[in-house]
C-alpha cells in the first residue's frame, strides 16, 4: 500500500479528528486535556468507518447484501426496498414471477 500525502492510505484526512490531534499535542500545563483530548481522538477513531447502514440488509432474510450491492440486490419500485438475489430467485421458484417478493404487488 502506497502512503498518500497526509500519511495514510488513501491520502485523506479527517480534519476534525486531526484538530483534536493538534489540541491534544498543545496542550499545556497539566497533562489532563491532552489525555482526555488523546482518549477522545481515539474513541472517535474506533468508532468510524466500522459499520454499515441498515439499508444494507435485505428485509425478507435480513442478511447483509454483499458489496457490490448493485450486482448482489435488486430494487423493487413498488415498495422502494432492495431485496437480496437470493430472496427474489427464492421467490421466482416459488411461482412469484411478476410479483414484489416483499410487498406483494404484481
Amino acid at each position: 500500500v502506497r502512503k498518500g500525502r497526509h500519511g495514510t492510505a488513501n491520502g485523506v484526512v479527517d480534519s476534525s479528528m486531526s484538530d483534536v490531534a493538534a489540541a491534544a499535542s498543545q496542550a499545556g500545563g497539566s497533562n489532563e486535556p491532552a489525555d482526555k483530548a488523546a482518549r477522545n481522538l481515539d474513541q472517535r477513531l474506533m468508532e468510524s468507518g466500522n459499520e454499515r447502514p441498515e439499508g444494507d440488509r435485505c428485509p425478507i432474510c435480513f442478511d447483509l447484501i454483499e458489496l457490490p450491492i448493485d450486482g448482489h440486490s435488486k430494487m423493487m419500485l413498488c415498495c422502494i426496498k432492495l431485496v437480496c438475489n437470493g430472496c427474489d430467485l427464492a421467490a421466482t421458484r416459488r411461482g412469484m414471477y411478476d410479483s414484489c417478493p416483499f410487498c406483494r404487488t404484481p
